[in-house]
């Protein structure tokens, strides 16, 4: 064994497992979670004049959510 393997042993340890794999959000359109990568953020601007930031599947229609906002 050589004298410097027992202390790097753990150093050699990859570590796979990010903090940003385990985040989501849910989707404003169905409610369903989503994964952090695949959110969609997109501004919609009411008849009112209120300003929202919808997330959404990228498969979501964004407008089943616009005609109960309006």
């Amino acid at each position: 064994m050589n004298s410097n393997q027992w202390y790097s042993r753990d150093k050699n340890k990859k570590v796979n497992d990010s903090p940003l794999k385990y985040v989501s959000e849910l989707c404003d359109v169905c409610g369903k979670d989503i994964p952090i990568r695949e959110v969609q953020r997109i501004v919609w601007l009411s008849p009112t004049g209120i300003r929202f930031v919808i997330r959404k599947h990228p498969s979501c229609d964004l407008t089943q959510l616009t005609q109960y906002l309006s």
